[in-house]
């Protein structure tokens, strides 16, 4: 959604009051930065490549930009940067690179000799490298040279880790990343994760507001999510509150997400949404509930901006181990889902997961399987399975994985 599209919506976060909009650079008519002040003028939020963010920002400084800003200025062309296809031939790899879909291109770390290369003139190149949980140290050098060592651990989430090389007198540059074998103490691994190679190249282009094509990237929309969003009006919104790495082609699907991630429309905080009372048509969440801090406050927010006849649908944890350590919370039965959202009408609650998928997923995180004879554990896994397939869905609700809740507000 364009940005001057999207402002009647906004509020200052938690409340029924909208902010002032100061812009700062435009595309044509379309604002591509500036800022979002309260009703004393300090800064609530900052406009940054046509998307608002709420939470990334030293509101002392952007409050004081905007105090001397003049007049919005048209915005000047910049270098565009252009993916490599990591497919093709200018990309060598040897020593067991792997694909994770169609997005990751990564290695183990478990192989000496490993290495990925490739030939660049590009005034600028970036490395769009992966941070995660089980992911190790990384070597890029620039030819021959070792231009930096990421440490591309992250406990919270999978984000992205960009190492950025400069090439102003435009010579060829061999450029080769590689695994260490090395890790930080807390990685349950030394995965090294590519996403993307992007090269500075043609003439100045202007950035473009339109949303980009779909992707997921960690999250699928089930059947449910897609046909809430085709129950939404044509000028209506679906907001999807942590929304992660994941985007829709449709002016109607908002991904509001709280990391600053390159897929969301927007970032805010779950806790006080940015939007007036009553605006959204259509609220979807997965995955998240377990990771806010109050969640009777996530749930009178969401009240809050949905607007009467609005429908929600809502995932979180049940039987899940502590995952994105520091910011997992609350698990939540299928009776706390009821109870979050017992003024909705229309509700129905179920669930999912396996006990399989469960005990297993508790040894993973447990590093039994780095322990255990691989035969004995392997057995265990099999009496696992068999034993899971027992469970009817009925019982299943004591042990699921995740617990679902779809319901609708009154009016």
């Amino acid at each position: 959604m364009r940005p001057d599209l999207l402002l009647p919506l906004l509020a200052i976060p938690g409340t029924d009051r909208p902010p002032r909009f100061q812009a700062e650079s435009l595309v044509g008519e379309v604002p591509h930065s500036g800022w979002l002040l309260d009703e004393v003028g300090e800064a609530i939020a900052r406009l940054d490549g046509f998307r608002f963010d709420f939470l990334h920002f030293d509101r002392v400084a952007e409050t004081a930009r905007a105090a001397e800003a003049g007049p919005p200025t048209p915005l000047a062309p910049h270098p565009a940067l252009v993916a490599i296809d990591r497919r093709s031939a200018r990309i060598e790899a040897r020593g067991g690179w792997f694909w994770i879909g169609d997005w990751l291109l990564g290695h183990h770390g478990d192989a000496a000799g490993a290495e990925l290369s490739f030939t660049s003139a590009a005034p600028r190149i970036r490395l769009v490298l992966h941070a995660h949980g089980w992911s190790g140290i990384a070597r890029v050098t620039v030819d021959g040279e070792v231009f930096a060592e990421p440490d591309l651990y992250h406990q919270h989430a999978g984000i992205p880790h960009l190492v950025e090389v400069p090439n102003p007198a435009r010579r060829p540059l061999r450029i080769a990343l590689a695994p260490t074998g090395r890790r930080h103490p807390e990685s349950q691994g030394r995965q090294v994760l590519i996403e993307e190679i992007l090269e500075e190249a043609g003439p100045p282009v202007l950035p473009d507001w339109r949303k980009p094509a779909a992707v997921n990237r960690g999250g699928a929309f089930g059947e449910k999510a897609l046909a809430l969003l085709a129950g939404v009006p044509e000028d209506g919104v679906l907001l999807d509150i942590g929304g992660g790495r994941r985007q829709i082609a449709d002016p109607r699907y908002l991904n509001l997400e709280y990391t600053q991630f390159s897929e969301p429309d927007l970032f805010g905080d779950g806790l006080a949404l940015p939007f007036r009372d009553g605006v959204i048509d259509a609220i979807h969440s997965s995955a998240v509930l377990e990771h806010v801090r109050d969640p009777h406050r996530f749930a009178a927010e969401v009240w809050r901006v949905l607007r009467p006849g609005g429908r929600i649908l809502v995932n979180a944890a049940f039987m899940q181990p502590i995952h994105s350590e520091g910011q997992h919370f609350f698990n939540h039965t299928p009776y706390a889902m009821e109870m979050l959202f017992e003024r909705f009408a229309d509700r129905r609650v179920w669930w999912g997961g396996s006990l399989h998928d469960a005990v297993a997923w508790m040894m993973q995180v447990a590093k039994v399987p780095g322990r255990a004879d691989p035969a004995e554990y392997e057995a265990f896994l099999a009496s696992l399975r068999r034993f899971s397939d027992m469970v009817t869905y009925d019982r299943l609700m004591y042990v699921a994985g995740d617990v679902w809740l779809e319901g609708r507000k009154p009016g």
